[in-house]
Protein backbone atom coordinates (compact mmCIF):
# COMPACT_ATOMS: atom_id res chain seq x y z
CA UNK A 1 0.00 0.00 0.00
CA UNK A 2 1.27 3.47 -0.94
CA UNK A 3 0.10 6.84 0.32
CA UNK A 4 0.42 10.13 -1.57
CA UNK A 5 -0.53 13.62 -0.37
CA UNK A 6 -1.57 16.42 -2.72
CA UNK A 7 -0.20 19.61 -1.20
CA UNK A 8 0.38 23.31 -1.80
CA UNK A 9 0.19 26.18 0.64
CA UNK A 10 -1.77 28.25 -1.90
CA UNK A 11 -5.47 27.71 -2.48
CA UNK A 12 -7.03 27.22 -5.89
CA UNK A 13 -4.15 25.29 -7.41
CA UNK A 14 -6.14 22.19 -8.33
CA UNK A 15 -5.24 19.86 -5.46
CA UNK A 16 -8.74 18.41 -5.15
CA UNK A 17 -9.28 18.06 -8.89
CA UNK A 18 -5.99 16.22 -9.34
CA UNK A 19 -6.53 13.99 -6.31
CA UNK A 20 -10.04 12.94 -7.33
CA UNK A 21 -9.20 12.34 -10.98
CA UNK A 22 -6.01 10.40 -10.34
CA UNK A 23 -8.04 8.30 -7.88
CA UNK A 24 -10.59 7.70 -10.63
CA UNK A 25 -7.90 6.61 -13.08
CA UNK A 26 -6.45 4.21 -10.51
CA UNK A 27 -9.88 2.65 -10.00
CA UNK A 28 -10.20 2.20 -13.76
CA UNK A 29 -6.86 0.35 -13.56
CA UNK A 30 -8.44 -2.05 -11.06
CA UNK A 31 -6.74 -0.55 -8.00
CA UNK A 32 -8.55 -0.26 -4.68
CA UNK A 33 -8.25 3.38 -3.68
CA UNK A 34 -9.00 5.29 -0.49
CA UNK A 35 -9.28 9.08 -0.76
CA UNK A 36 -8.92 11.04 2.48
CA UNK A 37 -10.49 14.51 2.41
CA UNK A 38 -8.58 16.65 4.90
CA UNK A 39 -9.95 19.96 3.64
CA UNK A 40 -12.69 21.56 5.80
CA UNK A 41 -14.32 22.82 2.60
CA UNK A 42 -15.03 19.22 1.64
CA UNK A 43 -14.63 19.71 -2.11
CA UNK A 44 -13.35 16.17 -2.70
CA UNK A 45 -16.26 14.81 -0.68
CA UNK A 46 -18.83 16.68 -2.76
CA UNK A 47 -16.96 15.90 -6.00
CA UNK A 48 -17.50 12.22 -5.24
CA UNK A 49 -21.21 12.73 -4.67
CA UNK A 50 -21.30 12.72 -0.86
CA UNK A 51 -22.11 15.40 1.69
CA UNK A 52 -20.07 16.17 4.76
CA UNK A 53 -20.96 13.81 7.59
CA UNK A 54 -20.54 15.38 11.01
CA UNK A 55 -20.86 12.02 12.77
CA UNK A 56 -18.54 9.86 10.65
CA UNK A 57 -15.68 11.80 9.10
CA UNK A 58 -11.94 12.22 9.19
CA UNK A 59 -12.48 14.65 12.08
CA UNK A 60 -13.92 11.92 14.30
CA UNK A 61 -11.04 9.67 13.26
CA UNK A 62 -8.39 12.26 14.12
CA UNK A 63 -10.06 13.03 17.45
CA UNK A 64 -10.31 9.28 18.14
CA UNK A 65 -14.04 9.57 18.63
CA UNK A 66 -14.97 6.94 16.04
CA UNK A 67 -13.30 3.87 14.51
CA UNK A 68 -11.86 4.60 11.07
CA UNK A 69 -13.54 1.60 9.43
CA UNK A 70 -16.92 3.10 10.37
CA UNK A 71 -16.08 6.38 8.64
CA UNK A 72 -15.06 5.05 5.21
CA UNK A 73 -17.71 4.99 2.48
CA UNK A 74 -17.69 3.50 -1.00
CA UNK A 75 -18.73 6.04 -3.62
CA UNK A 76 -20.53 5.44 -6.90
CA UNK A 77 -17.23 5.78 -8.76
CA UNK A 78 -15.70 2.89 -6.83
CA UNK A 79 -13.40 5.19 -4.85
CA UNK A 80 -13.54 4.70 -1.10
CA UNK A 81 -13.80 7.97 0.81
CA UNK A 82 -12.93 9.13 4.30
CA UNK A 83 -14.99 12.33 4.12
CA UNK A 84 -14.34 15.81 5.36
CA UNK A 85 -16.23 17.72 8.05
CA UNK A 86 -16.46 21.42 8.78
CA UNK A 87 -15.21 20.66 12.31
CA UNK A 88 -11.74 20.34 10.78
CA UNK A 89 -11.63 24.15 10.92
CA UNK A 90 -11.03 23.94 14.68
CA UNK A 91 -8.81 20.86 14.73
CA UNK A 92 -5.70 22.81 15.76
CA UNK A 93 -7.36 24.14 18.90
CA UNK A 94 -8.78 20.70 19.68
CA UNK A 95 -5.35 19.10 19.36
CA UNK A 96 -3.95 21.61 21.81
CA UNK A 97 -0.54 20.64 23.13
CA UNK A 98 -0.89 16.94 22.38
CA UNK A 99 2.57 15.58 21.65
CA UNK A 100 1.47 12.95 19.16
CA UNK A 101 -1.15 14.86 17.16
CA UNK A 102 1.06 15.07 14.06
CA UNK A 103 1.01 11.27 13.66
CA UNK A 104 -2.69 10.68 14.27
CA UNK A 105 -3.68 10.27 10.62
CA UNK A 106 -0.75 7.94 9.94
CA UNK A 107 -1.62 5.81 12.96
CA UNK A 108 -5.28 5.61 11.98
CA UNK A 109 -4.61 4.79 8.32
CA UNK A 110 -2.32 1.96 9.42
CA UNK A 111 -5.44 0.19 10.74
CA UNK A 112 -6.99 -0.08 7.26
CA UNK A 113 -3.94 0.11 4.98
CA UNK A 114 -3.98 -3.60 4.15
CA UNK A 115 -7.37 -3.18 2.44
CA UNK A 116 -6.17 -0.67 -0.18
CA UNK A 117 -3.61 -0.50 -2.96
CA UNK A 118 -3.27 3.30 -2.75
CA UNK A 119 -4.32 6.02 -0.32
CA UNK A 120 -4.56 9.58 -1.69
CA UNK A 121 -4.87 12.55 0.67
CA UNK A 122 -6.40 15.87 -0.35
CA UNK A 123 -5.20 18.76 1.82
CA UNK A 124 -6.28 22.34 2.50
CA UNK A 125 -4.21 25.42 1.79
CA UNK A 126 -1.96 26.88 4.48
CA UNK A 127 0.37 25.30 7.03
CA UNK A 128 -2.01 23.73 9.51
CA UNK A 129 -1.67 20.49 11.45
CA UNK A 130 -3.93 18.93 8.81
CA UNK A 131 -1.18 19.30 6.21
CA UNK A 132 1.45 18.11 8.67
CA UNK A 133 -0.64 15.02 9.38
CA UNK A 134 -1.09 14.37 5.67
CA UNK A 135 2.60 14.67 4.81
CA UNK A 136 3.63 12.43 7.70
CA UNK A 137 0.96 9.85 6.79
CA UNK A 138 2.27 9.85 3.22
CA UNK A 139 5.84 9.50 4.52
CA UNK A 140 6.74 12.55 2.48
CA UNK A 141 5.45 11.28 -0.89
CA UNK A 142 3.96 14.41 -2.41
CA UNK A 143 2.35 15.75 -5.56
CA UNK A 144 2.27 19.54 -5.88
CA UNK A 145 -0.52 20.89 -8.09
CA UNK A 146 -0.18 24.55 -9.02
CA UNK A 147 -1.71 27.05 -11.38
CA UNK A 148 0.38 28.75 -14.01
CA UNK A 149 0.28 32.21 -12.46
CA UNK A 150 3.29 33.97 -11.01
CA UNK A 151 1.88 33.96 -7.46
CA UNK A 152 1.77 30.16 -7.32
CA UNK A 153 5.34 30.07 -8.58
CA UNK A 154 6.53 32.69 -6.08
CA UNK A 155 4.88 30.79 -3.23
CA UNK A 156 7.08 27.77 -3.93
CA UNK A 157 9.95 29.36 -2.03
CA UNK A 158 8.02 29.63 1.24
CA UNK A 159 6.42 26.24 0.69
CA UNK A 160 9.83 24.68 0.14
CA UNK A 161 11.00 26.27 3.42
CA UNK A 162 7.96 24.79 5.20
CA UNK A 163 8.64 21.33 3.78
CA UNK A 164 12.28 21.47 4.84
CA UNK A 165 11.39 22.53 8.37
CA UNK A 166 8.78 19.77 8.61
CA UNK A 167 11.26 17.20 7.33
CA UNK A 168 13.76 18.21 10.02
CA UNK A 169 11.23 18.39 12.85
CA UNK A 170 9.61 15.02 12.18
CA UNK A 171 12.44 13.16 10.40
CA UNK A 172 10.30 12.75 7.28
CA UNK A 173 12.22 12.84 3.99
CA UNK A 174 10.30 14.72 1.31
CA UNK A 175 9.85 12.84 -1.97
CA UNK A 176 8.47 15.08 -4.70
CA UNK A 177 6.78 12.75 -7.17
CA UNK A 178 5.32 15.28 -9.59
CA UNK A 179 4.35 18.89 -10.18
CA UNK A 180 1.03 19.40 -11.99
CA UNK A 181 0.73 22.71 -13.86
CA UNK A 182 -2.91 23.63 -14.38
CA UNK A 183 -3.82 25.78 -17.36
CA UNK A 184 -5.81 28.88 -16.50
CA UNK A 185 -9.51 29.27 -17.24
CA UNK A 186 -10.03 30.66 -20.76
CA UNK A 187 -10.64 34.37 -20.86
CA UNK A 188 -13.95 35.79 -21.98
CA UNK A 189 -15.14 39.31 -22.61
CA UNK A 190 -18.57 40.89 -22.26
CA UNK A 191 -20.44 37.78 -23.37
CA UNK A 192 -23.36 36.25 -21.49
CA UNK A 193 -22.21 33.40 -19.27
CA UNK A 194 -24.32 30.86 -21.19
CA UNK A 195 -22.49 31.66 -24.40
CA UNK A 196 -19.18 31.41 -22.56
CA UNK A 197 -19.85 27.81 -21.57
CA UNK A 198 -20.98 26.87 -25.05
CA UNK A 199 -17.94 28.20 -26.86
CA UNK A 200 -14.56 28.87 -25.35
CA UNK A 201 -12.26 31.57 -26.58
CA UNK A 202 -8.54 31.07 -26.88
CA UNK A 203 -7.17 29.86 -23.57
CA UNK A 204 -4.70 31.82 -21.50
CA UNK A 205 -1.07 30.80 -22.09
CA UNK A 206 1.08 29.62 -19.22
CA UNK A 207 2.51 32.61 -17.38
CA UNK A 208 5.35 30.58 -15.88
CA UNK A 209 7.35 28.34 -18.25
CA UNK A 210 7.90 24.75 -17.20
CA UNK A 211 11.64 25.39 -17.43
CA UNK A 212 11.36 27.85 -14.55
CA UNK A 213 9.66 25.25 -12.36
CA UNK A 214 12.33 22.68 -13.22
CA UNK A 215 15.08 25.20 -12.50
CA UNK A 216 13.56 26.04 -9.12
CA UNK A 217 13.63 22.43 -7.92
CA UNK A 218 17.05 21.78 -9.42
CA UNK A 219 18.41 24.63 -7.30
CA UNK A 220 16.95 22.79 -4.30
CA UNK A 221 18.84 19.63 -5.27
CA UNK A 222 15.98 17.82 -7.05
CA UNK A 223 17.08 16.77 -10.52
CA UNK A 224 14.31 14.48 -11.73
CA UNK A 225 11.06 16.18 -10.81
CA UNK A 226 8.35 15.27 -13.32
CA UNK A 227 6.19 18.16 -14.54
CA UNK A 228 2.83 17.64 -16.25
CA UNK A 229 0.71 20.29 -17.94
CA UNK A 230 -3.05 19.99 -17.38
CA UNK A 231 -5.18 21.73 -20.04
CA UNK A 232 -8.44 23.35 -19.04
CA UNK A 233 -11.42 21.08 -19.65
CA UNK A 234 -15.09 22.05 -19.83
CA UNK A 235 -16.01 18.41 -19.24
CA UNK A 236 -14.41 18.74 -15.81
CA UNK A 237 -17.20 21.04 -14.64
CA UNK A 238 -19.79 18.51 -15.73
CA UNK A 239 -18.00 15.70 -13.91
CA UNK A 240 -18.06 17.75 -10.69
CA UNK A 241 -21.80 18.32 -11.11
CA UNK A 242 -22.33 14.58 -11.62
CA UNK A 243 -20.21 13.72 -8.57
CA UNK A 244 -17.83 11.50 -10.52
CA UNK A 245 -14.19 11.63 -11.67
CA UNK A 246 -13.70 12.84 -15.23
CA UNK A 247 -12.55 9.41 -16.42
CA UNK A 248 -16.04 8.09 -15.63
CA UNK A 249 -17.84 10.91 -17.48
CA UNK A 250 -15.60 11.81 -20.43
CA UNK A 251 -13.04 9.00 -20.82
CA UNK A 252 -11.88 10.26 -24.22
CA UNK A 253 -11.12 13.83 -23.16
CA UNK A 254 -7.59 15.20 -23.52
CA UNK A 255 -7.36 15.85 -19.79
CA UNK A 256 -8.24 12.24 -18.96
CA UNK A 257 -5.46 11.04 -21.26
CA UNK A 258 -2.97 13.14 -19.31
CA UNK A 259 -4.30 11.93 -15.95
CA UNK A 260 -3.99 8.36 -17.19
CA UNK A 261 -0.40 9.04 -18.20
CA UNK A 262 0.32 10.50 -14.77
CA UNK A 263 -1.38 7.59 -13.02
CA UNK A 264 0.56 4.99 -14.98
CA UNK A 265 3.85 6.77 -14.24
CA UNK A 266 3.03 7.10 -10.54
CA UNK A 267 2.07 3.46 -10.20
CA UNK A 268 5.32 2.45 -11.88
CA UNK A 269 7.35 4.52 -9.41
CA UNK A 270 5.73 2.86 -6.41
CA UNK A 271 7.65 -0.34 -7.20
CA UNK A 272 10.91 1.32 -6.18
CA UNK A 273 10.09 3.96 -3.60
CA UNK A 274 11.88 6.22 -2.80
CA UNK A 275 14.83 5.76 -5.14
CA UNK A 276 13.53 6.95 -8.48
CA UNK A 277 12.30 10.49 -8.01
CA UNK A 278 13.45 13.74 -6.43
CA UNK A 279 13.94 13.73 -2.67
CA UNK A 280 15.44 15.99 -0.01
Amino acid sequence: MKTIAFVHQKGGTGKTTACVNIAGCLVKQQKKVLLVDMDPQGSATSHLGLTQNQDASVYQVLMEEEAINRCIFETESGIYLLPSAIDLLVIDSRFGQSANHAHRLKNQLAKVAQHFDVILIDTPAGHTSLIVNAIIAAEGHLIIPMDSGVFAYESLETFNFFLNQLAKAYQVPIHLMAVLLREELPRFSQKPLAKFWKKAEKSVPFSVPEADITAFWEKKGLKNVKIYRLPYSYELVQSQIKGMPLVHCAPDSDLVKIYQQITTALWATTRDWPNNFGAF
